[in-house]
């Protein structure tokens, strides 16, 4: 979990502001037993000398679990309430790192004397403090929060963003894609087969659909599959991921889904609406954390694996051989979308104009117009509804939350942390994401033992963990 670390460091501290904090006052001790329920608080405001007023409200957890609280909300005398989701680390003057809440000074939020401050926590225990806020640095006494409830297990909402989701999968010889179109047609969800017809499908259509893969391989164990491509028609939010747990529910009743290293999970964000800002701060913090992206998937879907020319790296690509700083700025350079897509994804050596598409993070379709939309390319192929879902959510969390400009990674900070508690934003896909970075390496270290019993078939539901089926070369 995300406990707070309490070494020294240089990396984040600066002379001309650092954040206060009276040594004076102890950090309370937590017991043990109350690790995973206690953690402890301190609120106040940060001055600026410039205009005699507080410029920011911040809560600072500083000691214990910092994952417990799930959100801040400020509440002003008008009635507006500011919720504040995101937290970064922070090193104060003492030394010590905390993690930060922050409500900066606003035209649509000016600081009131009469303020109150909630801290909810993630089973739905709240405390709510009074505060005056003070044209001076000021720092409230420790305060202890208690989370007496179950942690919730669910995610955040899922932003108001439309998307789509490509599906690479195959079924065992036997059955046919007919069938996989009656299912689904049976379950409410219409869908047409196109696997026969290059042309048309690569049409839009307004239902789900059925494409060939010439990039799909079947299995050893499974040679005379039934492959193909899943394709949605635009969904969005929590009504298009229920859509597609109903929809992959009713292709698993066909048959057992194989899946092996030629198959992918390809996600499609709209950014309809976004200006070249925007777009620019996805790209950095795609290529900021791509590193990190990278351990919590098979490393088959890195471009050193397996399937390695269909999912090439982004970051590897803007400049080789520099640093994240100078990568950041040359996509700050970029004056046009076509810039930003020649940097992101430049045509690989020995290839064509199309295999510009191959990289992690695909721009190509604001080159072509074809659609509004950026591309997720790297998650692996999965029957598993759980996988897609938190997939679906950290693009979308990425692709809504990258609204200012990321800065460099510093030398000892966190990346997994930083990613999922400033731009993702969401505790339980934090969680998710973590345990995967575990399960995946078992996965990369059980990969001989898992070949040598691939003509072994498993199916589960989809209320356990699963890959729907597993077949030889599976590294999901």
């Amino acid at each position: 979990m995300g406990k707070v670390n309490r070494r020294m460091s240089r990396n984040r501290r600066s002379a001309a502001n650092v954040p206060y904090r009276d040594s004076s006052m102890c950090i309370p001790h937590i017991k043990p037993s109350d690790e995973r329920k206690v953690c402890f608080y301190e609120y106040g405001t940060e001055y600026d000398s410039r205009t005699g007023e507080a410029s920011s409200v911040f809560v600072d957890i500083i000691s214990g679990d910092s994952d417990l609280v799930d959100f801040v909300e400020i509440r002003f005398p008008s009635g507006e309430t500011h919720t504040v989701h995101g937290r970064c680390p922070v090193v104060l003057s003492d030394g010590s790192w905390v993690s930060r809440f922050t409500l900066k000074r606003s035209s649509v939020y000016n600081f009131s004397r009469r303020t109150k401050i909630g801290v909810f926590g993630r089973g739905g225990s709240v405390r709510m403090r009074n505060f005056c806020v003070k044209p001076k640095y000021f720092r409230e006494r420790p305060l202890k929060f208690l989370e007496t409830r179950d942690i919730r297990s669910y995610y955040n909402e899922a932003p108001d963003i439309n998307f789509g989701v490509e599906i690479e999968m195959s079924l065992e010889g036997y059955t046919t894609t007919t069938d996989v179109v009656e299912y689904v047609s049976r379950a409410g969800h219409p869908v047409v087969d196109l696997t026969g017809n290059y042309r048309e499908g690569q049409k839009q259509y307004g239902i789900w659909k059925l494409v060939g893969d010439s990039s799909i391989a079947c299995s050893r164990s499974n040679p005379n599959c039934n492959k193909f491509e899943l394709v949605s028609p635009i969904l969005n939010g929590e009504d298009g991921l229920t859509k597609c747990q109903a929809v992959l529910a009713s292709v698993k009743r066909v048959g057992p889904i194989s899946l092996n290293s030629s198959m992918a999970l390809h996600v499609h964000i709209s950014i309809e609406g976004l200006g070249l800002e925007h777009i620019k701060n996805i790209c950095m913090n795609f290529i900021k954390y791509e590193r990190e992206i990278d351990t919590f998937m098979p490393r088959s879907r890195s471009d050193e694996g397996w399937a390695g020319w269909y999912c090439k790296s982004n970051r590897k690509a803007i400049l080789p051989g520099t640093g994240n700083g100078e990568k950041q700025s040359a996509i700050v350079a970029c004056q046009t979308h076509l810039d930003l897509c020649d940097l992101l994804n430049p045509i690989p050596y020995g290839g064509v104009e199309k295999d510009a598409r191959y990289y992690k993070l695909n721009l190509q379709n604001i080159r072509s117009g074809r659609q509004p939309t950026i591309e997720f390319r790297q998650h692996s192929g999965t029957g598993n509804f759980r996988k897609l879902e938190a997939w679906v959510r950290f693009c979308t969390k990425l692709v809504q939350n990258s609204h200012r400009r990321p800065q460099s990674l510093k030398k000892h900070d966190d990346p997994f942390e930083l990613l999922f508690d400033t731009v993702i934003q969401d505790i339980k896909l934090k969680d998710f994401y973590r345990n995967r970075k575990y399960t995946v390496s078992e996965e990369d270290e059980n990969y001989t033992e898992r070949y040598l019993h691939a003509n072994e078939k498993f199916h589960y539901e989809d209320t356990g963990p699963h890959r729907a089926a597993c077949c030889d070369r599976c590294r999901r």
